[in-house]
């Protein structure tokens, strides 16, 4: 036996799984630069990432090992020994994992190619996808003038990708198999990978897979958009063979657990791609629920979302601006914060002591912190420390007047301060559009939920703006929204949480879905 042919025999003996799958909505993924693509002489390159795919498999099995066998739902370490499989690192200790992911003949279209047998002008069909996509437009997708504004096409989603996926195994011990293959068949189908993959970019199907093979029923229920079907035969086969009898309660856990299969809800809502997208990009949109929800949570829900839900101020001048005047910049800005301040507790606090006191304590901290040795002082931290004075102060004002001077030592005193959003969480629902053997579509909703953590947030003082949208405008940054947060007995986490997954975000997908259809209708 030839060299070639033993490497091919010992290959195959530990080849676990080898398909091709199609993409069945745009990919966002791309090169260390962003690009989603590098265009050549006669092709386009694209890039699906071996890592992509292993990173999202081990989350999902997290989640899967977190429903079914953990016991510590506090954190992450228990489930993740349950999947060190797929290797680790820990306590200096690093094992490889068990499976090796090899991902090689991709192609893929960039938006605006003409596909085959379309009834459609190039011209026609590349205005409309790339309309789509253009940040300028303004009936573009949200997320895409979000993330592509100021970009060349190249950094697009692109379309039609195709691939082959071979997983070999290291070791002999084949009984990870199906909980390895069947995880990464859901991944790709419904969890995807790249960027915006909980709202629904990055998803493929298996295409042409043997139908021998040992997958077969779960690639079937994949193909024809069976999707509670789908988690159902991987769940039974995984209990089956793992011995797993726990079903654990999100209501009790601090890490997500993957949804049982009677939990993941399919919205009776069809269309094309390109609406699909659409509604899901405006559903999770804030300003959708500002008309038609009146209960507390509709100026606070976007946190189930996994939308932002802190802020903090940055008086930072640009970094392009030399050291010695970003530093005078600064100091200037600071100075005009504090006169301000000081000017508002002359009219409201009638004790020159306090004032006095308080004068001395930003000038000590706007001080200490500009003539420190640091390579150049962070506007946000001295805001920080400036607002613990200032907070105390504010708790010796009424009500009306202590919201007033919160609004004031958050003002944008100059051109130079400037709002930024921060502390972002990965979102716990993914919208994954489901593609039917009629090549229609519609739309899954997969909760990956969890309550603990949040309640700690609540509970918390440090995060006592955890629910609280704080919006720019003309007048500086609203905190009107500080009550609602206070309203212990209002903020049900799981109340909340079941409120916007099971009944607000079902309705608003059918309302947007209704409202689309009226419109073609209308166009006919």
């Amino acid at each position: 036996m030839s060299y070639e042919n033993l490497g091919k025999k010992l290959l195959d003996k530990y080849k676990v799984f080898e398909g091709n799958f199609e993409s069945i909505t745009y990919y966002w993924g791309g090169d260390y630069e962003g690009k989603t693509y590098r265009e050549m002489i006669d092709k386009i390159i694209c890039r699906v990432s071996e890592s992509e795919i292993v990173g999202k498999l081990r989350w999902f099995l997290r989640t899967v090992f977190a429903r079914f066998n953990a016991n510590d739902l506090n954190s992450y370490e228990e489930v993740d020994d349950m999947i060190n499989f797929l290797g680790y690192t820990k306590d200096k200790k690093a094992e490889k994992s068990h499976y090796i992911f090899r991902v090689s003949n991709v192609t893929c279209e960039k938006l605006g190619e003409k596909e085959e047998n379309q009834n459609v002008t190039d011209n026609e069909l590349s205005d409309k996808e790339k309309r789509l996509f253009d940040p300028n437009n303004k009936n573009a997708l949200g997320r895409a003038k979000l993330m592509l504004r100021n970009k060349s096409e190249k950094y697009y989603p692109v379309k039609n990708v195709r691939f082959k996926l071979e997983i070999l195994r290291r070791v002999s011990d084949n009984k990870y198999d199906f909980l390895v293959v069947g995880g990464t068949l859901l991944t790709l189908a419904y969890i995807g990978i790249g960027k915006a993959a909980t709202r629904g970019y990055g998803r493929f199907y298996p295409d042409n897979v043997p139908s021998d093979s040992t997958y077969k029923d779960l690639i079937d229920k994949i193909t024809k958009g069976e999707v509670k079907e789908a988690f159902k035969i991987y769940y039974d086969t995984l209990k089956e063979q793992k011995k797993l009898n726990k079903d654990n309660d999100w209501k009790k856990s601090k890490i997500p657990l993957a949804p049982l299969d009677n939990e993941i809800i399919q919205v009776l809502c069809k269309g094309n791609l390109d609406s699909v997208l659409s509604i899901i990009d405006r559903a999770v949109q804030k300003v959708s629920y500002k008309g038609n929800i009146t209960d507390c949570g509709k100026d606070i829900h976007t946190w189930v979302f996994g939308l932002p839900r802190q802020g903090k101020l940055i008086v930072e001048p640009p970094k392009s601006l030399p050291a010695i005047k970003r530093k005078n910049i600064l100091q200037n800005n600071l100075k005009s914060f504090e006169n301000e301040v000081i000017e508002y507790l002359k009219k409201h606090i009638n004790n020159g002591n306090v004032i006095n006191d308080v004068r001395k304590q930003l000038d000590n901290i706007i001080g200490k912190e500009l003539n420190s040795k640091k390579e150049a002082a962070r506007g946000d931290e001295i805001i920080r420390n400036m607002s613990r004075v200032l907070n105390e102060v504010a708790n010796q004002l009424p009500d009306d007047k202590r919201r007033e001077f919160t609004n004031i030592f958050i003002k944008l005193v100059t051109g130079y301060i400037t709002y930024k959003e921060n502390l972002r969480r990965v979102s716990p629902i993914v919208l994954s559009p489901v593609r039917l053997e009629n090549k229609e579509y519609r739309i899954a909703i997969l909760p990956f939920l969890s309550a603990e953590d949040f309640k700690d947030l609540v509970n918390d003082p440090k995060y006592k703006l955890t629910f609280i949208g704080w919006h720019h405008s003309n007048k500086g940054l609203r905190l009107e929204r500080e009550e609602l947060s206070n309203m212990k007995n209002q903020l049900d986490v799981v109340s909340i949480i079941n409120n916007y997954v099971t009944n607000e975000l079902c309705n608003e997908i059918n309302n947007l879905c209704n409202q689309q259809t009226k419109q073609a209708n209308k166009q006919k």
